[in-house]
């Protein structure tokens, strides 16, 4: 089963809590393609659209992009629970820039996405939000364990990350051996 969402509708959080809401029952759902981008939501309907995609436990393929919303570190943490969920999922593309999301939200994020082991393809947007060293250095963690990756573009420009949290994703990429295509951006480090 295929499903796609459409950005810029300003639904909000109770809009986004409903779609949550109904992404629960899709227990067998295999590819979403879901684009909440420009809706006004936060934290609230950012936590409820991580719960119910966190029984879509059969994906293999996820475009999520929810960027130029007000999530804060709570609606991340939710999302990044989700990703743990994904251990059949190869290919992700994650857009979750423009937002209001700190170190804590990106913690969570790296440590749902470290068990997606299964990874080939992965585009990973954070940009512009409010992470500091410690939130990349669990997304650099994360990379370490993307045995099977072979496409990465990476993006994190426009957050507070420094050195430390530079070497820790420098450490991760170090990791992943069967790399063919990398694009790296980011502005401060």
């Amino acid at each position: 089963m295929n499903c796609k969402y459409k950005s810029g509708n300003y639904i909000g959080d109770d809009g986004a809590s409903t779609i949550g809401k109904a992404l629960g029952n899709f227990k067998f759902l295999t590819n979403l393609k879901f684009d909440i981008s420009g809706n006004e939501i936060g934290d609230k309907g950012a936590q409820n659209i991580g719960l119910g995609l966190s029984n879509c436990t059969q994906l293999t393929n996820l475009e999520f992009c929810i960027r130029y919303n007000q999530i804060g570190d709570d609606g991340a943490s939710t999302i990044g629970a989700a990703l743990g969920n994904f251990k059949f999922l190869t290919n992700l593309k994650f857009n979750i820039s423009f937002n209001k999301i700190g170190d804590k939200g990106a913690q969570n994020i790296g440590l749902g996405l470290s068990n997606c082991t299964q990874l080939t393809n992965l585009e990973f947007y954070i940009s512009n939000n409010q992470i500091g060293d410690d939130g990349a250095s669990t997304i650099g963690a994360a990379l370490g364990n993307f045995k099977f990756l072979i496409n990465l573009t990476f993006y994190i420009q426009g957050n507070q990350i420094g050195d430390k949290g530079a070497q820790n994703i420098g450490l991760g990429l170090s990791n992943c051996t069967q790399l063919t295509n990398l694009i790296f951006s980011s502005e401060q480090i």
